[in-house]
C-alpha cells in the first residue's frame, strides 16, 4: 500500500500500522514498535529507541484514557516525524489517567531540527481527539490501513494544516 502524507514532513506507511499486535506488557509492546520503526527504516538504532521510550514513560503515563495512549518521543536516531498505529490484541495495563486498560497506541516519533517540523502539531492533534467524544469514537475505530488512511485524510491532515498555517 502507498504511503499516506498527512503533511510535508509526516508520514504513515502501511507496514506501521499494527492491527492486532499481541503483546503482554509495556517492554514487548516498546520492543515491538521499534521494530516496526526499523523495519520501515523510520529509525536507524532499534535498541536506543525502545530505551528512549520506556525512559519517555517512565516519567509519566502516555496512557491518555478511553483505552488511547500516545507514547511520543523525539530522538537523534529517528529520519522522519512517523506515526505508528497499534490495536492491541488485548488490553494492556498503562497506569493510564482512567485506570483502564490500553487498546489503541499512536506512537508519534520524530527527529530534532529538520523533518520534525509535524511533531508537536501531530501530537496535539491526537491528544485533542482523544478528549472530543467524537473524534475519540473515530480513533478507536480504525481497524484497517484504509480505515487509518480515511481519518488521516479526514481529521488529522486538515487540523495539523490548521496548525501550521498558524
Amino acid at each position: 500500500m502507498k504511503p499516506i502524507d498527512i503533511a510535508t514532513s509526516i508520514r504513515i506507511e502501511a507496514g506501521l500500522f499494527l492491527p492486532a499486535l499481541e503483546v503482554s506488557s509495556q517492554e514487548e509492546l516498546f520492543a515491538a514498535l521499534a521494530d516496526a520503526l526499523g523495519a520501515a527504516g523510520a529509525i536507524h538504532d532499534r535498541n536506543a529507541f525502545q530505551r528512549l521510550l520506556v525512559e519517555r514513560e517512565a516519567l509519566g503515563t502516555t496512557g491518555l484514557g478511553h483505552g488511547i495512549a500516545i507514547p511520543h518521543a523525539r530522538s537523534m536516531v529517528a529520519q522522519r516525524t512517523t506515526l505508528v498505529v497499534a490495536r492491541l490484541a488485548r488490553g494492556l495495563d498503562f497506569q493510564a489517567v482512567d485506570g483502564h486498560p490500553v487498546e489503541r497506541v499512536f506512537l508519534v516519533v520524530a527527529p530534532y531540527g529538520v523533518g520534525g517540523e509535524g511533531y508537536l502539531p501531530l501530537l496535539g492533534v491526537l491528544v485533542a481527539a482523544v478528549h472530543h467524544d467524537t473524534d475519540r469514537e473515530r480513533l478507536l475505530a480504525v481497524e484497517s490501513f484504509d480505515d487509518l488512511e480515511k481519518l488521516a485524510r479526514q481529521l488529522i491532515r486538515p487540523r495539523i494544516q490548521e496548525a501550521l498555517a498558524r
